[in-house]
């Protein structure tokens, strides 16, 4: 009886470790997109830099360069997420402008950082300031720690089996 309960806990255990990948979404009213200014000035949709604002689904928003940051080099627009980069007509859509223009209204797709480089140094997502262009890009892990909880997941039960085994031979000798 032991052995049945032990075996139907590992079972329990592994199916709780994945438990929120068989979960369904909640329904919600509308698509709500957060999107956060960083080295710009806002104009629509967006009025204030480092600030999150949510933007509905469809809206525009448009921002222009500030002057007092220096000479103004082009727009990044990176994922909130994971700060990867963002690429257009899959994470936003350009309206008017080009990430090369002072003004660019974009209509986001998904939570959104939009930073303005100045004087030939990339604008840091996270924190708004300027970084150094050779620094490596900031990403997202790669889902390191899903794989890694499934697999302590795994290798519990094949040890709890193991050793239902080992006793298994070990009453039989």
């Amino acid at each position: 009886m032991k052995k049945l309960f032990a075996i139907l806990f590992c079972f329990v255990m592994v199916f709780s470790f994945s438990f929120s990948a068989f979960a369904v979404k909640s329904p919600v009213g509308e698509t709500v997109h957060e999107v956060i200014l960083r080295g710009g000035l806002g104009v629509e949709g967006v009025l204030k830099p480092d600030i999150a604002y949510e933007i509905k689904d469809g809206n525009k928003v448009t921002v222009k360069i500030d002057p007092s940051k220096g000479d103004f080099d082009n727009w990044s627009i990176y994922i909130d997420i994971d700060n990867s980069k963002a690429k257009e007509g899959e994470h936003y859509t350009i309206v008017s402008g080009s990430l090369t223009s002072d003004t660019i209204t974009i209509i986001p797709k998904t939570d959104l950082i939009i930073c303005g480089n100045y004087d030939g140094k990339i604008t840091d997502p996270n924190t708004g300031k300027p970084a150094d262009p050779e620094a490596p890009e900031t990403g997202s892990s790669g889902g390191v720690d899903e794989m890694l909880i499934i697999g302590g997941a795994i290798l519990i039960l094949a040890a709890t089996l193991l050793v239902i085994g080992l006793k298994r031979k070990a009453r039989q000798q």
